[in-house]
């Protein structure tokens, strides 16, 4: 095995699909090298310092690739390689699909079955385990003081809700349908939302969930609407320009 895996990363472009380019050059990484289950990948700040990529950015990717069942965290060592079926490597370029029109509209929809039953599930949790939704919605409020945008935080509140589900099968799913409509959903709805407006309804989602199994299920449905009624406008101005 070579000793500098890093060369097979590259600086990376500061923009939303960061983490899904991040994510295939890990991948990549892994089938090029010749890395086999338990092999030890790179450190993140040694891929923070070879791809100019954030920790958060880091971490999503990690954490992407975790929830595939292609690498496994090991407390105070690192990330380790866990498997590396072919099924599973070619699985960002399909989630790197940008979907528009009525395939948009599908998938909305999907992801709304999915992260609704979710949320139910996660009602479930103990307000121990439902702290992981308060430390992600800290990290949006400092966000928002700081004038930054809020794409990656409301990715890490949406897969920590659905990961406390207790449904791997659900979660990974929900992040596919995530990165599948994530360009779309750069392009025509973040430029539009007010992040404090994006902030308060994602701390009514979390306290949704703190009350009762019914009340996260509708405040995820009341959530995603707002969320698909924005693009649905979008679509429709950029149809009539």
């Amino acid at each position: 095995m070579r000793s500098n895996l890093t060369e097979y990363l590259s600086p990376l472009p500061e923009r939303p699909t960061v983490i899904e380019a991040l994510t295939k050059q890990i991948l990549s990484l892994i089938k090029d090298v010749g890395l086999r289950p338990g092999d030890k990948l790179p450190s993140e700040k040694e891929i923070m310092s070879a791809t100019n990529a954030s920790r958060p950015s880091v971490r999503e990717a990690l954490r992407a690739l975790k929830t595939m069942g292609i690498i496994e965290s090991r407390a105070g060592a690192g990330s380790f390689v866990r498997s590396i079926e072919p099924a599973t490597l070619i699985t960002p370029e399909v989630i790197s699909l940008v979907l528009l029109g009525e395939g948009l509209r599908d998938i909305l929809e999907v992801r709304k079955v999915l992260e609704c039953e979710g949320a139910r599930l996660a009602a479930q949790c103990s307000s121990d385990e439902l702290a992981q939704l308060e430390t992600v919605l800290g990290e949006m409020k400092s966000h928002v003081e700081a004038g930054q945008q809020l794409y990656e935080t409301t990715w890490a509140f949406h897969m920590t809700l659905a990961e406390l589900s207790g449904n791997p099968v659900l979660a990974k799913l929900v992040r596919i349908l995530y990165e599948m409509v994530s360009e779309v959903q750069f392009r025509l709805y973040w430029p539009v939302i007010d992040p404090k407006e994006e902030l308060a309804s994602h701390e009514r989602l979390y306290k949704a969930v703190l009350q009762s199994e019914r009340e996260a299920e509708l405040a995820m449905r009341d959530h995603l609407d707002r969320v698909a009624g924005i693009i649905e406008q979008a679509i429709g101005r950029d149809a009539s320009s």
